[in-house]
């Protein structure tokens, strides 16, 4: 037995030696030849078009190194092994050999409280068993005797007793282990054995009620088609039994003409059959014309990159094929429609559908995930999997059918048998049309198509396309409408021998005498019915209550006014208008009423029984103003708005101030001097008043000195208040300076004079010099080496501060536009910067430069943990070499960093190289390897 523990850890790679099936989405070539993938050395040796199929083993996490999923996992290092403090970080100390128990994972770290703390062990170690326990509810058959361990590990030191042949009840499992707990016997159980160490050859224990293949031989039109792999044997088909939970979908990511479903189910049969050491299989492929099946769906495959985890212990994988010469857009179709009958037939929900990524986190399906080659995206990929799960849910006596108007037929419903409650509810598209009760019975009403649906207990739903005919007893209306304690009468077109007998369906609502006469009791909906001769009329009737609507609830009003209500009045009569207090308010026969003194009253209308009142609210009159306060400058004006309520409208305007402010008949207030006045506004005995500050006007300026250069300019701004806007710019002497209508001061030679600015009648002053230009140069001489550049700087003052350089000789120096000096070889050159009319000189002495020949590192191989950091150094050959700076810079700054004086930090296991380079383009590197 100790053979199989060694197996399963031998096999476990590296992750820069695995090979991913879906590791990347991929443009292969035409080639349409099909190769198997083997084995060479520890990495896969492609074939044309199916390198991707090349999985690593199933212990290992295939992709997503990262990946965080919770869960309960078992775990076994039989050897001494180490507690991380955190997922690829230190080693917090080292553990002993123990079954241990985990909660969560990361890649392949999992979080454990052990004797020394808590932290994570990993399986990269070589020493760790580990698997998922998972709660499930079923019933296993085994065939022979087999041992039973009191942990889910197959070594001999946890046997515990032996089980005999039977069918037991199971509560949890383990991949290939199962639990047993009925009182007499009680531990794990292996359904299947290794028998050399490298393939499982035998199956000791099947779990019941599970299915290995669909009823059906296709799904909507598409062939499901059978080549299941022949071998138990662990690269491909495990023997492992299986309780399917899940349907999980992958892409081949394969776009290889020819790469269809027939070819990745003879890839998979040909590697079981050689048994090529593949460590993957899948359990459908589909395309756009067919499906193929691998594996059974009660058997596990490996597919879902996480190991003896849920995602490969119990999940059907299904592969759609992207091959160039296929439609992906219909092979994702025919794919939905798989998985639908998949989760129909094995009793799980339509909810129970993944993607690869949900356990392993690889970006898989790929063209789901991105929107890739017509996809329909995983979102609607799901919903068209419930669409189709419900469709094989429940079916109908009958897809179609008709009756006449009056008359009744019952669509039997065929409930699912996986379904205990059989409860169906019925309900129709137009009711007024057909009707449907409990029982699937559906009765014409009225000429027209309806669609009658049935839904059962889960959620599935059929329906029936019903056409009703005209009735065969024709009455001269089949759809009423009355108002309560109305009548009217029903008379039949048809004619007839015998004598007609009438019925309703609901006499609260509606009642039929003998005759067909129509007597309507409360508002509802009912149906008269009518028989004579053995033929059958009918009528719908609606009726309802008479109504009186306002057209306002509430009204608010002032003595004296009148305000007119309008009432609507259904079925059509006179109305009876009312008071509540007359003397607040009265109406007349017309709904006009008329506001008599504050205070609040209703006025009621009454027709057909029913009545409806309006709230109506009496204030005394007032005057309202638009403004309670003012403030005008001399000479200026603003209109007041007033608005009386109550009898009168007209307003009456005063002043208390004339010599102040005056007021028009219209509310037109005139300043006259600086001071306060009061405005009056008056109406029906009510009065506003509005406060009214007239004040000077006022004009500052921004500035009152200043100083320009000749040419140059200054702008000043002027703030004025009062009645007019306008100012009056001048200059005291032109020919010093000028200034425009905008305030825009010119210089024009050196001097002083004064700018004046006048608005209304308000002037301020403003002194200003003209200054003249000035220019100068940060140095007059430099020495510089060849190849080198600096900046020379020119502080200029003027009308423009634009600065022109020139080189006397760009072949030993040119200077650039803002000053920048680049040495080209060497001698002697003058550097001219001019300005305003202004020059200045540098004389520039290049010299010969001596060049950097190497550079040497201190290492040129590093190897670091990756929360270490090393100090690179280099090492400039001459000695008197002139530049001797050098950039440093990384290949791969996610595995390794490093700064501008050369210090390198590991950030992640990997390979990087750091390089230094001269100002000359010397170049060495240095090897680092972060582990």
């Amino acid at each position: 037995m100790k053979k199989l523990l060694i197996a399963l850890f031998c096999v476990a790679l590296p992750l820069s030696s695995m090979s991913f099936v879906h590791a990347q989405e991929k443009k292969e070539t035409a080639n349409t030849s099909i190769k198997e993938d083997v084995f060479n050395d520890g990495e896969y040796a492609y074939g044309d078009g199916f390198q991707d199929i090349a999985e690593a083993n199933p212990y290992a996490r295939v992709e997503g190194y990262t990946y965080q999923r919770n869960g309960n996992y078992i775990l076994y290092n039989f050897k001494t092994t180490s507690l991380y403090k955190e997922p690829y970080g230190n080693v917090k100390a080292k553990l002993s050999p123990k079954i241990r128990y985990a909660t969560k994972r990361y890649g392949n770290y999992f979080y454990v409280n052990t004797e020394k703390g808590s932290g994570w062990i990993t399986t990269w170690d070589d020493n760790i068993q580990e698997l998922e326990i998972e709660d499930i509810s079923a019933q296993l058959k085994t065939t022979k005797t087999l041992d039973v361990y009191s942990v889910p590990i197959f070594d001999d030191r946890f046997e515990t007793g032996t089980i005999p042949a039977g069918t037991y009840t199971i509560s949890k499992r383990a991949n290939y282990f199962a639990y047993v707990n009925n009182g007499k016997y009680k531990g794990w159980i292996l359904t299947s054995y290794h028998d050399d160490g490298t393939v499982f050859s035998k199956q000791y224990a099947t779990y019941l009620n599970t299915k290995r293949t669909l009823s059906q031989t296709s799904v909507n039109g598409v062939a499901i088609k059978q080549k299941l792999l022949p071998k138990i044997s662990d690269p491909t088909r495990s023997g492992i039994s299986m309780v399917p939970k899940y349907v999980t979908i992958h892409n081949t990511a394969n776009a290889s003409k020819g790469a269809d479903a027939a070819a990745h189910a003879n890839i998979q049969y040909e590697r079981n059959v050689n048994r090529t050491a593949a460590w993957t299989s899948w359990h459908f492929q589909v395309d756009n014309k067919v499906i193929y099946q691998s594996l059974a769906m009660n058997e596990v495959g490996w597919h879902a990159g996480d190991g003896n985890d849920s995602g490969n212990a119990s999940t059907i994988g299904i592969e759609i094929c992207e091959n160039a010469d296929g439609n992906y857009a219909k092979a994702e179709k025919n794919a939905a429609y798989l998985t639908a009958s998949i989760l129909y037939e094995n009793g799980l929900p339509y909810t129970a559908v993944k993607r690869h990524q949900d356990w392993s986190g690889k970006d898989c399906p790929y063209n789901m995930n991105h929107m890739k080659k017509g996809s329909m995206g995983w979102t609607k990929f799901k919903a068209m999997v419930k669409d189709e799960y419900t469709k094989l849910q429940l079916k109908l006596s009958t897809s179609s059918t008709s009756l006449p108007a009056g008359t009744t037929m019952t669509i039997k419903p065929m409930v699912s048998s996986k379904l205990t409650n059989k409860k169906v509810t019925w309900s129709s598209s137009n009711a007024d049309i057909a009707s449907v009760d409990a029982n699937g019975t559906v009765l014409g009403i009225r000429e027209g198509s309806v669609t009658i649906t049935a839904k059962d207990a889960a959620g599935g739903k059929a329906s029936c396309k019903v056409s009703v005919k005209p009735a065969l007893l024709t009455l001269h209306t089949t759809s009423i409408t009355m108002y309560r304690n109305k009548t009217m009468a029903l008379n039949i077109v048809t004619a007839i021998q015998g004598t007609p007998v009438w019925k309703s369906s609901d006499t609260s609502v509606v009642s039929v005498n003998a005759d067909g006469v129509l007597t309507a009791k409360k508002a509802g909906k009912a149906l008269v019915f009518v028989t004579a001769d053995g033929k059958n009329g009918i009528a719908s009737v609606t009726v309802k209550d008479p109504t009186i609507k306002l057209n306002t609830a509430s009204v608010t009003t002032y003595v004296g006014k009148t305000y007119t209500l309008k009432a609507t009045v259904t079925p059509t009569a006179s109305i009876s208008w009312k008071s509540e207090q007359p003397s607040i308010a009265k109406i007349d026969a017309k709904g006009t009423i008329t506001a008599l003194k504050a205070g609040t009253t209703k006025i009621s209308a009454t027709a057909n029984g029913v009545t409806a009142t309006c709230s109506i609210s009496v204030k005394k009159p007032i005057v309202t103003l638009n403004k309670t306060s003012i403030t005008l400058y001399e000479k200026s004006s603003v209109t007041l708005k007033a608005t009386a309520y109550g009898k009168s409208q007209t307003v009456r305007w005063s002043s208390d101030n004339k010599a102040v402010a005056e007021v028009s008949s219209s509310g037109k207030i005139t300043a006259k001097k600086a001071g306060t006045a009061y405005i009056s506004a008056s109406a029906n005995d009510a009065k506003k008043t509005c406060k009214v500050v007239v004040v000077k006007p006022s004009l500052s300026l921004s500035k009152t000195s200043i100083a320009v250069n000749v040419k140059g300019s200054y702008t000043l701004t002027a703030s004025v208040k009062g009645l007019s806007s306008k100012c009056v710019w001048k200059t005291k002497n032109s020919s010093i300076a000028t200034v425009s209508s905008t305030g825009k001061i010119t210089g024009k030679k050196a001097g002083t004079t004064t700018i004046s600015v006048t608005a209304n009648g308000i002037t301020k002053t403003c002194k200003v010099s003209v200054k003249t230009p000035s220019l100068s140069l940060s140095k007059s001489k430099l020495s510089i080496y060849e190849k080198g550049s600096t900046t020379l700087t020119a502080k200029v003052s003027g009308a423009s501060s634009k600065a022109t350089w020139k080189s006397s000789n760009t072949k030993i120096a040119s200077i650039s536009s803002s000053g920048k000096l680049t040495a080209k070889k060497a001698g002697k050159v003058t550097i001219t910067v001019s300005a305003n009319g202004l020059k200045k000189t540098c004389v520039v002495t290049v010299k010969k430069h001596t060049p950097v020949s190497s550079i040497k590192l201190n290492t040129t191989i590093l190897t670091l943990n990756k929360i270490r950091s090393f100090q690179l150094r280099a090492y400039i050959s001459p000695s008197k070499a002139t530049y001797k700076t050098v950039k440093w810079s990384s290949s791969n700054t996610k595995v390794a960093t490093v700064t501008s004086k050369g210090k390198v930090y590991a950030k992640k296991a990997g390979t990087a190289y750091i390089s230094a380079t001269s100002s000359n383009g010397k170049k060495v590197r240095c090897k680092v390897r972060v582990y």
